[in-house]
Order: structure tokens, then sequence, then C-alpha cells
């Protein structure tokens, strides 16, 4: 049917609500390594938030495109120079409305991935767990595949934006990536990062 999930939740073993948490340190990167302590993959550039309160559940259009606005505004990144995104998709209806809402931010070469089908629903946690396995996956050169079998993905979604990382990895674009994470009433959230030279 019209709009409805790319692989319903019955089909995909690690989407649930999971608990857990995710710490990230963050500081200036010389005084870290005097201290032994190494990057990983990437940097982040920019933050860029949001919050409309539109709905408790199901996303807006204007609230996570002002926070992808904001956050390549502040990285001083344009959407041409972006190599991949990750997703928030949450295998729901709300799927077609937030690649359709980045389509019109970001150019169709723009590979995208989607992980809660990987990790399950951490809530506020999810982003973070999603946010590390694109740094993990730059680290290694690589962005490592989703549960998805291209054949599963929604034919609506996939003429709005055809070009993700499903079940096989791929090489990591030497370029900029983005990261978007929406939660409940309307809070969006945007992490514009860039692979370590």
């Amino acid at each position: 049917a019209a709009r409805q999930p790319s692989k319903p939740l019955t089909g995909l073993r690690g989407t649930h609500v999971a608990g857990g948490s995710v710490v990230w340190i963050i500081g200036d990167r010389d005084w870290m390594e005097a201290r032994g302590m190494k990057p990983l993959g990437m940097e982040p550039l920019a933050v860029g938030v949001s919050s409309d309160a539109d709905h408790i559940i199901t996303p807006s259009r204007e609230g996570p495109t002002e926070a992808i606005e904001r956050a390549l505004a502040e990285a001083g990144v344009t959407p041409a120079e972006l190599g991949g995104w990750d997703l928030h998709a949450t295998a729901t209806p709300g799927d077609f409305l937030e690649v359709d809402t980045l389509r019109a931010v970001v150019p169709e070469q723009v590979l995208v991935t989607a992980r809660k089908g990987t990790f399950g629903h951490g809530m506020s946690a999810g982003g973070g767990w999603e946010l590390t396995a694109q740094y993990l996956g730059m680290q290694e050169g690589k962005i490592h595949p989703t549960p998805l079998d291209p054949a599963e993905l929604n034919a609506e979604i996939g003429e709005v934006h055809d070009r993700g990382v499903f079940d096989a990895a791929c090489p990591a674009p030497r370029a900029p990536v983005g990261k978007l994470s929406m939660g409940v009433g309307g809070v969006n959230a945007c992490v514009i990062s860039r692979p370590l030279e």
C-alpha cells in the first residue's frame, strides 16, 4: 500500500524498542592525542537542532529541514559536497517523509544508510549508536551493511531516492557526511562530520 514501511516491523528482527546508552568524548584533537587518545574515523564539524512540537510521533517536514540546514551552514558544507547520510528511519510510514525531506536538501549522489533494523530503536540512545556506526565504518574505510535487501525497499521511497546501502558493505565516501535523528515531540538533531585527514 502507499507509503507503507519498506519492511514491516514483524520482518525486521532487530527493530524493537531497545534499552542502552551511548557516551561520546569530544575535545580538542591536539590536547586529546597528547594524552594518548585517538580520533575515530571522522571529526564532527557541526550540530543543528530544532524542536517544532508538530506531532508526538510523526515528524514534520519543517523541523528536520531546519536542523539539516543549520548543521550544514555551521559546518560550512554545501549539500553538493556530501557523500553520505544516515537516516533516522524507523521502518514506519514516516520514512517516506524523511527521505522526501532529505532529497529536498541533498542531491541524488548521496549514499544513504538506515540502521534501526540493525540495532533496534534505542530511543534517545539510538542516534548515538548510529552515529558511532558511521564513524567506525569511516575508520575502516567502508560503510557497513544494513539488513535490507535492495528488493525490499519500498517502491515509493525508491522513486524518491534509491542510492542506499543495503545488505552488502561498500567503500566509504571521502567526503562530509550527515546523520539525522528525530525524537518524540518534534525534537531534531543533525550532525555533519568529515573524514579525518
